[in-house]
């Protein structure tokens, strides 16, 4: 999942949007949640700014076993971040 939003002065998200999600947007709704939970920290020396951000979310979910499982994580990490 790739989202983009806005980190306020304060260090707090807004304007969450997804952007594009592989295969579906099923987990986007939990996603937006833990998103908004986040607190962003200005980095030492820097001035507290609006910024625009772009993340990506990988989950890797499923398979008969977790090897299947952290192979799907393998195999999704390497996909390109395209949206």
């Amino acid at each position: 999942m790739v989202y983009s939003f806005d980190v306020d002065q304060h260090g707090d998200m807004n304007n969450i949007e997804l952007m594009a999600a592989v295969p579906s947007r099923g987990l986007a709704k939990e996603t937006k949640k833990l998103l908004k939970s986040w607190h962003w920290q200005v980095a030492e020396g820097q001035q507290a700014a609006l910024e625009h951000k772009v993340i990506r979310l990988d989950f890797c979910i499923g398979g008969d076993s977790e090897e299947q499982a952290q192979q799907q994580c393998i195999t999704q990490s390497k996909m390109n971040c395209a949206v």
